[in-house]
């Protein structure tokens, strides 16, 4: 593309991509971590729907952050990255309809990719300490919130960016 027929893209013009690109990957994590939407949906108190297969609780329902390997965790990583990539999402398309708004709103984006590194984070400490060695999905959600606050950062200081979300 010239620089001319770049120069007369409004600037909204990659928002409406991002925001597509980016709902379909917040579903997809949204998907991921979806025992953990249904888990906060259940009256609190109810044991989580399986049955301890070996061990001092054998055969007894079991806590939803019982189970092994930091299984709540981990869904609670992916739950949290897909809300908020779902927020995100809704942000840039914000932007395409009020590019006025762009400093508030990518302010704002910034905000919830922050918050999903730091729930990712979480995950992936909380996994660990669990004994489970590799919370591959915990990391894959840190990098994913880390390139959406990179774009959201560049996107702020009015530099162009490569990041697809």
């Amino acid at each position: 593309m010239t620089d001319t027929a770049r120069a007369s893209l409004p600037s909204s013009a990659g928002y409406a991509g991002t925001a597509v690109v980016t709902a379909i990957v917040g579903v997809v994590f949204l998907m991921l971590g979806w025992a953990f939407g249904e888990w906060v949906m259940t009256p609190t108190g109810n044991p989580y729907s399986i049955n301890w297969i070996s061990g001092p609780m054998e055969g007894r329902p079991v806590a939803y952050f019982e189970l092994t390997g930091g299984t709540a965790w981990r869904d609670f990583g992916e739950f949290a990255t897909g809300i908020l990539l779902l927020l995100e999402a809704t942000f840039y398309g914000v932007l395409v309809i009020r590019p006025a708004l762009d400093r508030v709103v990518l302010m704002g984006i910034l905000g919830l990719a922050a918050a999903g590194c730091a729930a990712n984070g979480l995950a992936a400490a909380m996994q660990v300490q669990a004994g489970f060695n590799s919370p591959i999905y915990a990391i894959l959600g840190l990098a994913v919130c880390a390139v959406s606050a990179m774009s959201a950062w560049q996107r702020l200081r009015g530099g162009e960016t490569t990041a697809i979300l």
